[in-house]
């Protein structure tokens, strides 16, 4: 009984360590291109005991997009109560978030991901999950007189999945880069939605976004 609270946290703190040496493995050779048995040689432990731990590498990567995630959303909160509920001012501190992230993660890393249903599932899941939190968000912008009142924003957003999709399967990032494609595609949804007052303000909040520091720590993995 007395080595068991000790042996336990060496796991929990070796799982950490894993996850920590995929996500970096991952988002910088993509998926496919990284072997269970190098994460395991390069940490310096047995195949044995990373399986222990993780089953499969599938497992590992449910993980790893599960941390990507909460590290946005803990992000989000921090943008939140930064910014008090003002809808523009939290928008593009996510979407400065999102540039940085994906200059994080190599391109193959997204069309990889679309091989596995566990993690396909995930992100189904997640955005039914999350879909009226981002319909109060709409609301809160138009309530604010930021964003026009006649858009159906739940159509907008199902459409713009579909876009994300297809950038994915004709692997658009190839030829032009995310951060093209999330300023060509992310930023014109946004103004779309906009009203004059709420695209001043955007253009306010993009022009202090080119001058300013970064609304969060550096994102490392």
């Amino acid at each position: 009984m007395q080595n068991s609270k000790p042996i336990t946290q060496y796991r929990q703190e070796l799982k950490g360590k894993i996850l920590k040496e995929a996500l970096h493995k991952f988002c910088n050779y993509g998926i496919k291109n990284v072997k269970m048995d190098t994460i395991a040689h390069d940490l310096s432990i047995s195949k044995r005991t990373l399986y222990e731990l993780y089953t499969d590498k599938e497992s590992l990567l449910i993980e790893c997009v599960k941390y990507i995630h909460t590290l946005f959303k803990q992000n989000l909160d921090k943008f939140v109560s930064k910014n008090g509920d003002n809808v523009i001012k939290i928008l593009v501190d996510a979407f400065q978030f999102q540039l940085q992230l994906q200059e994080k993660i190599t391109y193959s890393f997204h069309t990889d991901l679309q091989k596995y249903k566990t993690v396909l599932k995930y992100f189904d899941d997640l955005h039914k999950s999350e879909m009226q939190k981002a319909l109060n968000f709409f609301q809160k912008g138009v309530e604010q007189g930021y964003f026009r009142d006649n858009i159906n924003y739940e159509l907008s957003m199902l459409i713009f999945d579909q876009n994300k999709k297809t950038v994915i399967v004709k692997k658009l990032y190839d030829e032009y880069g995310m951060n093209a494609i999330f300023n060509s595609m992310v930023l014109v949804i946004i103004r779309g939605f906009c009203t004059v007052k709420g695209v001043t303000a955007l253009d306010e909040e993009l022009n202090k976004m080119k001058k300013g520091e970064l609304p969060f720590d550096p994102i490392d993995f």
